[in-house]
This record gives structure tokens, sequence and C-alpha cells, in this order.
């Protein structure tokens, strides 16, 4: 299992990709939120879409 993810800024949403596999533990969504917090510092935007590839 894994923690990683991408965070991406698209014009008007922030895109999370969680990848097959994906376990969301406490450090990783920590992480998560870390970096959601500098996305949305550097751009004027709060709309998040979270994608998580089916097993």
């Amino acid at each position: 299992m894994t923690t990683d993810f991408t965070a991406t800024f698209h014009g008007i949403y922030i895109r999370v990709e969680h990848p097959r596999g994906c376990e969301l533990t406490e450090q990783g969504v920590t992480e998560l939120w870390r970096k959601l917090a500098e996305l949305c510092e550097q751009h004027p935007c709060c709309k998040v879409l979270s994608l998580l590839v089916a097993p």
C-alpha cells in the first residue's frame, strides 16, 4: 500500500490523484492537507477534485 498522491492546480480547481493501492494513513492525510494549503495560498482557489483509481 502507498500514501503517494499528486496535487496540481488546473486553472479553476486543484486535482488530487491517489494511485491504485493507496492507503490513507494519518501521516499521508496530514501531508495531503499541507499540500492543499500550499496550493490554495499560491492560487486563489478552494475547489478540490479528488480522484482514486479503483482497485
